[in-house]
């Protein structure tokens, strides 16, 4: 027996020791020690973490807020970007070397947008509730939340300056990607309230299917990344048989969530990466099961009977009005239009400059709960919450610098597509990454429009990332013509020295 196969049995052993172990205290009910096992786990993971790329797909992929006082929900990338920072000033003092690779400017247009939120800021500064949650939203949250994506820039500058650093960056978005959601999917089943309670103390939504299953929606965005990944062998460098398993929990945990925009979203990110790598056949097939699926969803919406709840046919309310009445799908597109529009009216009063966030005062003083709903739509809109990221900044910063961030966006997607196709045949790993950023780019459209606001890092995170790989790849070859230009430079020096 080889070291090799000692490894695997040691790993084993103790992921089934682990299994049993959570698995015992899920059927006891003990969700504290639970709670506080996951926070030993990721303390330790933190610390013991090498280089760079756990901690940044730890902040990008966790689903859970920094639970401290004052401020509401604060981004888990915060603590762990301000690790980074920690880090990396250390082993600088500690090595005493000067920093090399791509500059640390940003670009332009990003710098632009960065720029115009902070001179909004001014005009209207606000501070966090230092007293406490107070009755008043001061949306300094929001505001924070473009501090983190402008720190998140400047760091992946700093420390995306090799093709193996983004390569395990990749590998790590994955890891962190399939360890969640094997932790988030048993839960599911659950149908407990205090599991739902002390995940949303932790700032993960928590919802319910119509037949108590506990519903993350989250869990569909975990799943759309390890569906993409598992496309990209290269990239992530595992088996056809655990990429295949990556792909088939990556379809059920998107199935699990009920998400219809996170479906829609998957059907892009495949569309997309087979159009862009010029897969005919691929193309079709994807659009040939993406009609398949609407058409049986609403056969199967139309007929079958759901005597014990819809649970997981959620997802058929995509094409099937009575699924979508019978499992309270329809209720969320009420939720959203009636955010939308009152964002509408802001916008209509102030279209250049915009309201910026928070200013909304005794927010959560009302008697009644008509006024509890018409209090909890002025906090949202005022706080960036109105599940479309265009609306929500084009209300607190105006329509001009929302068309010019979705010009900047546009202008990222077509430069990816074109640099898969330059490089597809000199440099497939390279063109892989291209391929990578730009499917995400084109999905995550989609995403902002129902979901995302703008000051999420996740939005941020890959317009710079194809940004970086076009900058490391053109250090890699300037590094590679240098040799040659200095022969070149001998050879003409040395009749002129002899």
């Amino acid at each position: 027996m080889n070291l090799q196969q000692v490894k695997l049995i040691i790993a084993l052993g103790l992921s089934s020791t682990l299994a049993v172990f959570v698995g015992y205290l899920l059927a006891t009910g003990s969700y504290d020690t639970l709670l506080l096992l996951a926070y030993v786990t990721l303390g330790v993971f933190v610390l013991v973490a090498p280089g760079y790329a756990p901690l940044i797909a730890l902040g990008l992929v966790c689903p859970f807020s920094t639970p401290i006082p004052f401020i509401y929900r604060l981004p888990f990338f915060f603590p762990i970007l301000a690790i980074c920072f920690i880090k990396y000033g250390i082993r600088e003092w500690i090595s005493h070397r000067r920093r090399q690779g791509p500059s640390l400017s940003i670009p332009l247009s990003f710098g632009l947008l960065f720029g115009w939120v902070l001179i909004r800021y001014c005009m209207d500064p606000i501070l966090p509730n230092l007293s406490g949650f107070g009755v008043n939203a001061t949306g300094f949250r929001s505001y924070l939340g473009w501090i983190v994506c402008f720190g998140m820039i400047l760091f992946l500058k700093l420390c995306l300056q090799r093709r193996e650093d983004i390569l395990a960056l990749i590998r790590w978005i994955g890891i962190v990607s399939l360890i969640f959601t094997l932790v988030l999917m048993p839960l599911v089943f659950t149908r407990s309230m205090a599991v739902a309670e002390r995940l949303g103390r932790l700032g993960l939504y928590v919802a319910f299917f119509d037949n108590r299953w506990l519903r993350f929606v989250v869990l569909p965005d975990l799943g759309c990344t390890l569906i993409v990944l598992a496309l990209f062998p290269r990239l992530i460098g595992w088996s056809r048989l655990r990429r295949n398993v990556m792909f088939g929990l990556g379809a059920v945990a998107v199935m699990m969530g009920g998400n219809r925009s996170s479906f829609l979203a998957a059907f892009i990110l495949l569309l997309v990466i087979a159009w862009v790598r010029r897969r005919l056949f691929g193309f079709c097939m994807v659009t040939a099961a993406l009609v398949l699926c609407l058409v049986a969803f609403r056969y199967i919406g139309d007929h079958f009977d759901f005597e014990g709840g819809g649970g997981f046919f959620r997802i058929l309310s995509l094409t099937s009005r009575r699924v979508a009445q019978e499992t309270g799908a329809d209720a969320t597109v009420a939720w959203r239009q009636r955010r939308w529009e009152r964002a509408l009216q802001d916008i209509s009063k102030r279209p250049w400059i915009g309201h910026g966030y928070g200013g909304v005062e005794n927010a959560f003083v009302y008697g009644t709960y008509a006024q509890f709903e018409d209090a909890m739509v002025e906090v949202d809109v005022a706080s960036s919450a109105v599940h479309n990221g265009f609306l929500a900044s084009a209300r607190a910063f105006g329509i001009p610098s929302v068309l010019f961030f979705i010009a900047v966006y546009f202008g990222r997607i077509v430069f990816n597509a074109k640099r898969t196709l330059q490089v597809r045949k000199s440099d497939p790993i390279i063109s892989d990454l291209h391929c990578f950023v730009f499917a995400y780019l084109a999905a995550m459209v989609a995403l902002i429009y129902v979901g995302a606001d703008l000051n999420a890092p996740i939005v941020w995170f890959y317009p710079i990332l194809g940004d970086l790989i076009a900058e490391v790849k053109r250090a890699e070859e300037l590094t590679c013509t240098l040799p040659d230009e200095q022969a070149e430079l001998d050879l003409t020096l040395r009749p002129v020295v002899s």
